[in-house]
């Protein structure tokens, strides 16, 4: 680590330190969001305090992704992960907590000291932890450091604000960084709408032709994919693709992606496979807001209702299973 890499991790501690001596857990609910307006960020960052009924942290959701899937916690709205993930990979969030020394990790641990830091006491121990959907907790990065920093000095303004003039904190607190001061405002923040995914188009006008060819079946099928580590000797997240008889249970498929950004690739070959052998559907059954998205010009033009649910019950009965026995 360089000089400058150890002054923006300071800058980072002292920043967290201050919010930490606040102790905001005392007067802001786990539920309430604040959300910070950085000029040089063109997505609002929401940000939630822990502390009330569990270890006090901050919580920074900085991406449309990682908001939705907040939203979809809070107002059960459209799944973004499957919740078959392991769970640890169901998160996507910039995590600080305040904790005690032995919560800290060996990593963690030379970090403070490397730092030449020397906190005192419990609950003045800092951890820094990057969650993202699919992938498990690492450490932060130059970008994650800088993101946080920027995004804490302004938290801080507007927490001691709040705390000094007594004033009620609003389910919606926004932070606004003006040349001179913070500007709070209260005002609704739609974390699922104004992110909302539109359906695509299917390109491929060759394999619509030749599935349209196909025989129609009564199948309906429940598909979804999702994230484990009970599949690798090394307990490294794979993405699991899986498609089930929404009538018998019986698995149709499954099969592994080589991670997020190829799964829609991979569940369009397993479909067409799998219509090649069984005849086209009459029904999918989804979850997941871009399965529904991704496949809604397919099903359409391949004449498949298309339908998005929480529940894919016999899925989640012979996913558990097939885990058990793989």
């Amino acid at each position: 680590m360089n000089s400058q890499q150890k002054e923006n991790w300071r800058n980072l501690f002292d920043i967290s330190k201050k919010i930490n001596k606040l102790k905001p857990w005392q007067f802001v609910s786990e539920s309430q969001l604040f959300i910070v307006h950085l000029p040089n960020h063109t997505q609002p960052i929401v940000i939630t305090v822990l502390g009330e009924y569990n270890q006090p942290g901050l919580l920074m959701y900085p991406t449309a992704q990682s908001q939705k899937i907040l939203a979809n916690t809070l107002y059960d709205s459209i799944d973004i992960v499957d919740p078959l993930s392991h769970r640890i990979t169901q998160k996507d969030t910039l995590a600080c907590y305040f904790g005690n020394r032995e919560d800290l990790s060996k990593e963690d641990y030379k970090l403070v000291k490397s730092l030449d830091l020397n906190p005192r006491g419990d609950g003045n121990w800092l951890q820094f932890i990057k969650f993202q959907a699919g992938t498990f907790p690492q450490s932060l990065d130059e970008d994650d450091i800088s993101l946080l920093t920027q995004s804490y000095d302004i938290m801080y303004a507007g927490l001691n604000e709040l705390q000094l003039t007594e004033n009620s904190v609003h389910e919606f607190t926004h932070f606004y960084l003006n040349e001179t001061s913070i500007t709070i405002s209260q005002e609704e923040y739609k974390l699922y709408e104004e992110n909302g995914l539109t359906p695509e188009p299917f390109k491929n006008d060759v394999l619509i032709r030749r599935l349209n060819y196909l025989n129609r079946s009564s199948i309906t099928l429940e598909l979804t994919y999702f994230y484990t580590n009970q599949l690798d000797d090394d307990h490294n997240v794979i993405t699991m693709i899986i498609g089930v008889d929404a009538d018998l249970g019986s698995i149709y498929f499954f099969d592994f992606s080589h991670g997020p950004q190829n799964v829609h690739h991979d569940i369009f070959t397993q479909l067409a496979q799998f219509f090649k052998l069984t005849g086209r559907p009459k029904q999918i059954n989804v979850r997941l807001e871009d399965l529904s998205c991704v496949l809604d010009d397919f099903c359409q033009r391949l004449d498949i209702k298309l339908v998005t649910t929480p529940d894919l019950d016999e899925l989640d009965i012979a996913c558990i299973s097939l885990l058990e026995v793989l």
